[in-house]
């Protein structure tokens, strides 16, 4: 799965994707994200928007595959 930003007043793109992978039982899953912000950004700023992101992501993926297993 992946996407791209149609538009945003603080980036001026972003892309990411999920790219799962079957492992027995299991699933590996890769995460990709390129971000452009509008504005430079400290790195201590750039580390904590990315670790956000990442989290929130991860968060959102994992509901949505408990909502699949669920049959919902």
């Amino acid at each position: 799965m992946s996407w791209t930003l149609v538009s945003s007043g603080q980036q001026r793109s972003q892309t990411g994707k999920y790219t799962l992978v079957p492992k027995g039982d299991n699933t590996l899953v890769k995460f990709e994200l390129s971000v452009d912000p509008n504005v430079p950004l400290p790195s201590f700023v750039l580390k904590r928007a990315i670790k956000g992101t990442i989290d929130t992501q991860t968060e959102a993926l994992r509901k949505r595959v408990l909502q699949v297993k669920k049959g919902k």
